[in-house]
């Protein structure tokens, strides 16, 4: 079994703001969104952070309440080394992480994420 103490959480689109992504971890309503984030219950910063190009092709669609109806981001599933999508990588500790997930999909419902299994299957999705 795998020591997951940290974690890099990999991010594409709002995101690659820090101010916006620190919502998240220290809370607080980002620069033009409508929703105020609870943050992490551990506030300590990321650890580190870097840049990665993400070779699948970035996309809009549906609608999301946080941007007053603007429409979310989101990267096709299927890899086109054609295209590449900036991204941002911050190191977070495992529970962070697990706060950060429960906050993107708007839930205060314990949440349990099995990282060794998401790895295993290659799943990256809540």
């Amino acid at each position: 079994m795998r020591n997951f103490e940290r974690v890099w959480y990999a991010c594409y689109g709002s995101n690659l703001m820090e101010d916006r992504f620190l919502c998240y971890i220290n809370g607080g309503t980002p620069k033009g969104a409508k929703r105020n984030y609870i943050g992490c219950r551990d506030k300590a910063l990321p650890k580190a952070k870097d840049s990665f190009l993400i070779p699948h092709q970035l996309y809009f669609a549906k609608s999301a309440k946080t941007w007053s109806g603007g429409a979310a981001a989101f990267v096709k599933p299927k890899q086109n080394k054609e295209v590449k999508t900036f991204g941002k990588i911050y190191s977070i500790s495992q529970n962070q992480f697990i706060d950060l997930v429960k906050q993107e999909i708007d839930t205060e419902k314990e949440l349990e994420i099995n990282l060794e299994k998401t790895i295993e299957q290659r799943i990256f999705r809540p």
